[in-house]
């Protein structure tokens, strides 16, 4: 079995399992977000990482070539509908508004107003055990 680390005692699993269980695993479990590097590893664009096919060809490449790691968050995180969900923002998609090498762009915007501030704190005056907000 590929270590990552020739010191390595333990497989994933018990790794994660000791690090859950608060115990002292043989190191850090790794599990790495590296699906921007992925891409350029395996020469593709930002854009590429909407076909499912590439993107998992590009992300077993990194585990195959420079892994293994302990886990992947095996959430197609590059999937657009789910980018909104994750981070609640207004998302510029690469190869749409952004050109196709670009990164994946979040909307900086005001959501609330001045008066909106006034009007949580009326709220919460009036109820200070109300649930939606954070004033309890």
């Amino acid at each position: 079995m590929k270590k990552i680390y020739r010191e390595d005692t333990r497989t994933s699993e018990r790794r994660i399992r000791a690090a859950i269980a608060i115990q002292v695993p043989d190191r850090v479990p790794v599990s790495p977000l590296i699906y921007y590097f992925a891409v350029y590893y395996e020469w593709l664009t930002n854009y590429d990482l909407y076909d499912p096919v590439k993107y998992w060809r590009a992300i077993d490449r990194c585990f195959c070539e420079l892994g293994p790691w302990d886990a992947y968050y095996y959430l197609h995180s590059y999937n657009p509908e789910l980018g909104v969900f994750l981070i609640n923002m207004k998302v510029r998609e690469s190869g749409f508004q952004p050109p196709p090498e670009s990164i994946r762009q979040y909307q900086e915007e005001e959501v609330m107003k001045e008066d909106d501030y006034g009007w949580i704190l009326r709220i919460c005056e009036k109820d200070p055990y109300c649930p939606t907000c954070a004033c309890t």
